[in-house]
C-alpha cells in the first residue's frame, strides 16, 4: 500500500492514496517501528509531519481504542518497501 504516513506525539496515521480512509498506523514489530520512525525523522523536521511510504500489512477489524478511536481502524504493518519526504502528484489524497 502507498499513501500519507505521519508520525508524532499522538498520531501514527497512515492514509492511502486515492482513499478517505485514514488509518491508525499499528507496526508488526519494533523493527518496522524504528523504520518508519527513522525515515519520519530523517524526511521531514515537522512532529506530524506527512512523509510518502510504501508498506506491506493489511486493514484489521480490532475495535481502534485510546489515540486510535478517532482513526477509522488499524493497518497493520508488516514492511516497509519505500519512503521518500514529499507525497507524489499521483498520490491524491482526499
Amino acid at each position: 500500500m502507498a499513501g500519507a504516513y505521519v508520525f508524532g506525539h499522538e498520531v501514527r496515521s497512515l492514509q492511502p492514496c486515492g482513499s478517505s480512509t485514514v488509518y491508525w498506523a499499528k507496526p508488526l514489530d519494533t523493527e518496522v517501528s524504528d523504520r518508519l520512525r527513522s525515515h519520519h525523522a530523517e524526511l521531514t523536521a515537522e512532529p506530524n509531519g506527512r512523509i510518502y511510504v510504501v508498506v506491506t500489512g493489511w486493514p484489521t477489524s480490532e475495535k481502534t481504542t485510546g489515540f486510535a478511536e478517532s482513526y477509522d481502524a488499524y493497518f497493520e504493518i508488516s514492511g516497509v518497501l519505500e519512503a521518500a519526504g514529499g507525497i507524489p502528484p499521483d498520490c491524491e489524497l482526499h
